[in-house]
């Protein structure tokens, strides 16, 4: 029996491990995804600039790619613009999005070629900062994968927090309610707790047994009751 109950605390651990390590390994190959992405399409931002812009095929899938670019660059695809001859300023200028149309432009007009030239790099600079940010995001989600008190806390967390996505799943959660729950201190706290409390159990089960552990647990209860 003692056996028996030493594999059913190990099984659960082993789950709880599995239900942490999860979503990590799917934030890990998203973040491949998106890195790969990123690459390719620098790759042919490049050579379409190495082709003076004449290349109207690599221009059409850059334009084409665009958004998704856009959307994977986050904040380091946003900057403060300000228009030349002070025409204009915008707050969160999407780079991508704005400044490859204006370079396709601009490269055949030898007045704005300079510009051009600098919207350019304005470009390059944005996916090296991109393709930068997802290879140390990559680095972090693969320590974490390969920690296992990480793990059983991630893992704690999914847990509890599985009511909350059935609600979303059925559309009567806002996903934004539910990203705040899962990131909020409130829940890795009692995440932590029921860690604490958890190994503590574990290890009181494999040392007394389960039946010695209920009695034991049962008597503090109710001496706590009265």
């Amino acid at each position: 029996m003692h056996l028996f109950e030493l594999l059913v605390v190990l099984l659960a651990i082993d789950l709880i491990l599995i239900a942490g390590c999860a979503p990590l390994t799917t934030r890990l190959k998203k973040n491949i995804e998106k890195r790969a992405f990123l690459f390719d399409f620098r790759e042919a931002y490049i050579e379409w600039l190495n082709s003076r812009c004449s290349r109207q095929d690599l221009y059409q899938r850059l334009i084409a790619h665009s958004p998704i670019a856009q959307h994977h660059l986050g904040q380091y695809g946003l900057m403060d613009y300000q228009a030349p001859f002070g025409r204009y300023a915008a707050r969160n200028w999407p780079i991508i999005m704005n400044a490859i149309p204006m370079i396709n432009h601009e490269i055949n007009d030898f007045i704005l070629d300079r510009q051009g030239a600098h919207h350019a790099s304005m470009v390059d600079e944005a996916l090296l900062r991109g393709l930068g940010a997802a290879d140390f995001d990559r680095n972090i989600l693969e320590n974490r994968i390969k920690n296992p008190l990480h793990l059983f806390v991630s893992g704690v967390e999914w847990i509890l927090s599985i009511p909350l996505l059935v609600l979303a799943e059925f559309g009567l959660l806002n996903a934004r309610i539910l990203n705040w729950f899962r990131n909020s201190a409130i829940i890795k706290l009692v995440s932590l707790g029921v860690v604490l409390i958890g190994a503590i159990s574990g290890i009181m089960t494999i040392i007394l047994g389960w039946e010695e552990f209920q009695s034991m647990m049962s008597n503090w209860i109710t001496q706590v009751v009265r």
